[in-house]
């Protein structure tokens, strides 16, 4: 959030704005939709890549939250209470520029109409935008566009201050919930416990020498920015069992040496 945070105080010239429909509309409820056949992947205009949505409750009402990446500036909520949902996006320009979005249609369908927390959501999306942008600044014309915004998403949902990257939450994530939780992996291996090097050598505390057992490493990107790329210094890698228990884990730099 501080890369986030940063850009708005560069831009603080710059005006923002989001809007929805006025009208609430009626979710589809479809309880087949589960997240063995799918996970977070959506697009904005066959562009833009969402693999993460965080999902959350606050007053009585569902958040669907999809946050723009650092190379990007769109950002889409949903709202969803009783049955009812609205959608919305907004922009931070990296120009100075006024941009408004309306949406103008909205398509949204999960495995169920209620969730509390720890509940697995799992849906499909489809909304579109249209937006304008204004210069604030010199004789360029209003440019007008329009957007579409779809994926499907698999998502816990969390308390609204729920930071998966908190060391605490590591060792309770089954392999398939740390999917979820925290995003693409940047590597996966598989191995077994048989000669291993330095980097896995804190294995041996949690298996017997003389075992061989096979084990799955996932590593990913905890750098502030948590984007699936090798641009982050920061590293979080995980080891779980073959049932998918999580065994250990370790933090650490991607220029260190081992």
């Amino acid at each position: 959030m501080k890369h986030r945070k940063i850009i708005i105080a560069l831009l603080a010239s710059t005006l923002l704005s989001c809007h929805g429909k006025n009208e609430w509309q009626n979710m589809r409820v479809d309880g087949s939709l589960t997240c063995s056949d799918m996970s977070t992947e959506c697009t904005l205009d066959e562009g833009q890549r969402w693999q993460k949505c965080h999902v959350y409750t606050d007053n009585d009402t569902l958040y669907l939250v999809f946050v723009a990446l650092p190379a990007y500036c769109e950002d889409v909520t949903v709202k969803i209470h009783d049955g009812k949902f609205l959608a919305a996006a907004c922009a931070i320009p990296f120009e100075p520029l006024e941009i408004s979005y309306t949406t103008r249609q909205q398509h949204l369908q999960l495995n169920r109409t209620h969730y509390s927390t720890g509940d697995t959501l799992c849906g499909v999306c489809r909304f579109a935008f249209d937006f304008t942008s204004k210069p604030l600044f010199g004789d360029e014309k209003e440019i007008r566009g329009s957007s579409i915004f779809q994926g499907s998403i698999c998502e816990i949902v969390r308390e609204k201050d729920f930071d998966p990257f908190e060391e605490k939450n590591f060792m309770t994530f089954h392999l398939s919930a740390a999917l979820l939780e925290l995003g693409e992996p940047l590597y996966r291996d598989t191995f077994s416990t048989d000669g291993l090097p330095e980097f896995r050598v804190e294995l041996l505390n949690h298996f017997p020498a003389s075992e061989n057992i096979r084990i799955e490493e996932l590593t990913w990107d905890a750098s502030e920015t948590r984007t699936v790329s090798d641009e982050g210094e920061e590293r979080l890698t995980i080891w779980y069992d073959s049932a998918g228990k999580p065994v250990a884990f370790v933090q650490w730099n991607k220029n260190t040496q081992f």
